[in-house]
């Protein structure tokens, strides 16, 4: 084999090799970034609903209801429940008819004893959130579907690969 295809070769299996760093650092740091935000978000609704939701004597449940469908903005396909300290349902809201998240009672004895449990069910984030302050505790379940940040990461990941094919179609062409 000729020296300068070796070199060849070798120059690229470097680039191959930072490109792939380099490309796979910025994807999963935005990964985590998006789901940091959204989970931020989520959990922020929960703890908004929950402080609603404990001072029932100044905030009624329809009253509740219309600003949950007044920030349908922020989230989309969002849906909420709550849950008293015996694991009864206590609230519902859903931007959809019976578009309800499946709680079993693990997650809610989870959420009572570590405040926030992230899971994922279907396409949705959600947070399991417990509320403890004031007379009525409450564990709220709020998920959402993130559209835009997938949407971004989408883009990103194309943007990525085209950059990293791209250098090394240029490394070999070199």
């Amino acid at each position: 084999m000729p020296v300068k295809t070796r070199i060849t070769l070798f120059f690229t299996l470097i680039v191959f090799t930072i490109l792939t760093v380099v490309c796979s650092s910025i994807y999963y740091f935005a990964y985590e970034n998006r789901e940091g935000n959204f989970k931020t978000r989520l959990t922020n609704r929960a703890v908004t609903t929950a402080r609603l939701l404990s001072q029932r004597d100044v905030f009624n449940r329809s009253l509740i209801q219309k600003i949950d469908a007044a920030t349908s903005v922020a989230m989309v396909d969002k849906s909420i429940q709550a849950y008293d300290s015996v694991g009864s349902l206590e609230y519902v809201y859903s931007d959809k008819a019976n578009d309800t998240i499946p709680v079993n009672p693990q997650i809610l004895r989870n959420a009572r004893t570590t405040q926030k449990v992230y899971f994922v069910s279907g396409e949705k984030d959600v947070v399991a959130y417990h509320y403890d302050k004031g007379n009525n505790p409450v564990t709220v379940i709020a998920a959402a579907y993130d559209p835009e940040g997938k949407k971004n990461l989408e883009q990103l990941r194309f943007v990525l690969w085209l950059c990293f094919f791209g250098g090394i179609l240029l490394t070999i062409g070199a």
